[in-house]
C-alpha cells in the first residue's frame, strides 16, 4: 500500500503545550516565521494541543503495514545552503524548542515534543512510528526528538530528518522504548520545507 501525504491543513494557529515530563520543555508553534529562534515577539494566537495537529495531519495518511520500506528520511533540494539553512531554523523554530543549533556541522536537535497521553499517545505513535516488536505492553506517554542535518552539495543541499520516537511502557518495562520510525512526519516536515523554499527537490 503506498503512503500518501497529505498537504498542510490551513491552520495558521500558534500550538502550544507542557509534558508532564520534566525533560520535555513547553513548545509554541506560529506559522509566521522569524530570523530569531527564541526572543522574536509572538503574535498571540489562538492554543491548540501538538497532538491535536499530529492527528488533523495523519487522518488523510495511509500507513504502511509492518514489514514495508520506512519512507526515505532525506531529500536534496535545488537550493544553496545558507537558503536551506535559514528555513530550516525558521520552520523548525515555528513548532519546537531548538536544543542545539550548529551551522558549521549543519546540525539542529530539539527538545523532546510530546506526543499526547494515554491512549492518545499509542495511536500517534502507531501513525508515525512501528510498535516495538519483543513486546505489547500498555503506552501511557509518547514523545519524539528531531535531528536535522543539512549539507551542501554545490547549488543543492540535502537535508536528513532523524526522529527518535519513544513509549513510556507502564505494564511491563516500566520505561522509555524507542519506536521505529516510519518516514511519515520526515516527509512531512520536507513538503513543508520544499514549500517554504519555493524550490523543486530532487529526491
Amino acid at each position: 500500500m503506498h503512503e500518501t501525504l497529505a498537504t498542510w491543513p490551513k491552520i495558521r494557529d500558534s500550538i502550544s503545550f507542557t509534558s508532564s515530563t520534566p525533560r520535555v520543555r513547553s513548545i509554541s508553534i506560529n506559522s509566521r516565521y522569524s530570523k530569531r529562534i527564541r526572543s522574536y515577539p509572538r503574535r498571540p494566537m489562538k492554543k491548540i494541543f501538538f497532538p491535536v495537529m499530529l492527528f488533523l495531519f495523519t487522518s488523510c495518511v495511509t500507513v504502511r503495514e509492518r514489514g514495508d520500506t520506512s519512507l526515505p528520511t532525506w531529500r536534496t533540494f535545488h537550493a544553496r545552503f545558507d537558503r536551506v539553512w535559514d528555513v530550516l531554523v525558521s520552520e523548525i523554530s515555528s513548532f519546537a524548542v531548538i536544543k542545539t543549533i550548529d551551522k558549521t556541522k549543519g546540525l539542529i536537535t530539539t527538545e523532546p515534543l510530546k506526543m499526547g497521553s494515554g491512549l492518545m499517545s499509542e495511536i500517534l505513535l502507531k501513525l508515525y512510528a512501528y510498535r516495538p516488536s519483543n513486546i505489547l505492553g500498555t503506552w501511557d506517554d509518547g514523545r519524539t526528538v528531531l535531528s536535522f542535518l543539512a549539507t551542501s552539495k554545490g547549488s543543492s543541499t540535502t537535508v536528513r530528518i532523524t526522529a527518535r520516537f519513544t513509549g513510556f511502557e507502564s505494564n511491563i518495562a516500566h520505561s522509555w522504548m524507542e519506536w521505529p520510525t516510519r518516514g511519515v512526519l520526515e516527509n512531512f516536515l520536507f513538503d513543508r520545507i520544499a514549500n517554504d523554499l519555493g524550490a523543486p527537490s530532487a529526491s
